[in-house]
């Protein structure tokens, strides 16, 4: 007979001593700090899987209405409780049918000395835990097609040298980073919350795994090698942009991507967004052409870092390069409401503009009033090439792969075969064969 082990939470001391303080102080004392811990992991939990940072004070979103199926109907009072004792925050903004409430942890009950909780499995949260849990994977999984549910399977079966996991968490000294390091250990060593789903914005996979720490992961056993798509976001930029102008120029071909059809970029993006793009090639030209051209060459290459550094020379690093393209992709181009005068990272956006105006300036277009557009059209693209192509044919053949966005990772003797996969998939495509990193896991 199977038996339940508790479940392990490892919580600040700091939070520990300072709400059973608050709680003496408020006359609380007869809500059950179990509850209180949980919160904390879940939280916690949401900033890994959706990586906001804590660091940067961001907010992650709980959803209310199956909390209490996971903890107790009340559960409204426990997080109440935390926001007065200012233990969480809420950023206060709440629009029906717009607008939930999103939270964060507060950094200042943070600390390196750790007290590890478990919750005993003859508890009623346990027992709404568990169950909570296995109904979640049950739903999941039902309709997961055959591929899908072979990369759940090894991904389940996966191990790791945990001792020695825990030790380099046991060494960070930043306490924010060694609480969200050790919880996304304990539940990769807690199956039941190894977590496996296609996120329904960018249809990306996410599991535990590719949430993990990069370092984490050299404690995954097996000898596994990672192919990771160099520049990988600008390469599909450069695709999608290709595709905007196919019929307005000779410069450009089809594609063959089905996420890249005519129909599907003007229905994400709107007509006006692409035609005023296509107003810049009218009126730059040949200039146009070339700057197009150039990016085109460095993203397929694998040369867009080496771009910058032949404008700026040694004054910017790979990793500030990585930095600015990052930036310059994902974050707004318009000042917040409340900031009317300051656009975010102005300094980066205007180095990537003197190395690739035509470039910056579609950019802009493509994100005007709706800034995620173009990053989650783009995490769509990697997610069908990687997962709905990539990974569906290496399973078909025997290999399954481990995937974290646009990397895929397999064992070692199973490179060659992999790799032959991968260009067949970006030939079929894209007709262009990009650039790979290949290196142990």
């Amino acid at each position: 007979m199977k038996v339940s082990k508790p479940i392990s939470i490892n919580i600040p001391r700091k939070f520990v001593d300072e709400l059973e303080v608050y709680l003496l102080n408020m006359n609380l004392q007869h809500l059950k700090r179990e509850y209180f811990y949980f919160l904390f992991d879940w939280i916690l939990t949401m900033h890994q899987m959706n990586k906001k940072s804590l660091e940067n004070q961001e907010f992650v979103y709980i959803n209310k209405k199956k909390l209490p199926s996971a903890t107790v109907k009340n559960i409204g009072v426990y997080i109440k409780t935390l926001i007065n004792g200012e233990f969480i925050f809420s950023n206060n903004h709440y629009i029906i049918g717009k607008k939930e409430i999103y939270y964060r942890l507060n950094p200042k009950y943070f600390d390196v000395d750790l007290f590890k909780f478990e919750i005993e499995k003859d508890s009623n949260l346990f027992k709404k835990v568990t169950h909570y849990l296995e109904l979640k994977k049950t739903h999941l999984s039902r309709n997961e097609e055959p591929y899908l549910k072979e990369m759940r399977l090894y991904f389940k079966n996966l191990e790791m040298n945990y001792s020695e996991a825990y030790k380099y968490c046991e060494n960070e000294l930043n306490p924010l980073k060694k609480v969200a390091y050790l919880s996304s250990v304990t539940q990769l060593q807690d199956k039941r919350f190894r977590y496996f789903k296609r996120n329904k914005t960018n249809n990306r996979l996410d599991t535990n795994f590719t949430n993990l720490k990069s370092d984490l992961r050299k404690y995954v056993i097996g000898d596994f090698i990672c192919i990771d798509l160099k520049n990988s976001q600008p390469f599909f930029l450069n695709q999608l942009l290709t595709q905007i102008i196919k019929e307005e120029s000779n410069y450009s071909k089809d594609t063959l991507c089905p996420i890249l059809h005519e129909t599907n970029i003007f229905k994400t993006f709107g007509i006006k967004r692409i035609k005023n793009i296509l107003k810049i090639r009218q009126n730059q030209n040949k200039s146009f052409l070339a700057n197009l051209s150039e990016f085109e060459t460095a993203v397929n290459t694998g040369k867009i870092y080496e771009a910058f550094q032949l404008k700026f020379g040694s004054a910017l690093e790979r990793k500030e390069i990585k930095e600015i393209l990052f930036k310059v992709l994902f974050s707004k181009n318009k000042p917040e409401e409340k900031l009317k005068s300051f656009i975010p990272y102005q300094k980066e956006k205007k180095k990537f503009e003197d190395i690739f105006p035509f470039i910056y300036h579609a950019i802009c277009f493509l994100k005007d009033r709706e800034n995620k557009l173009l990053p989650v059209f783009l995490q769509k693209i990697e997610s069908y090439i990687f997962i709905d192509c990539i990974a569906r044919k290496l399973v078909e053949v025997g290999i399954v792969p481990l995937t974290i966005h646009d990397s895929i990772i397999v064992e070692k003797t199973q490179l060659k075969y992999t790799m032959e996969i991968i260009e067949q998939v970006f030939k079929s495509n894209f007709d262009v064969i990009p650039k790979f990193e290949i290196k142990p896991l």
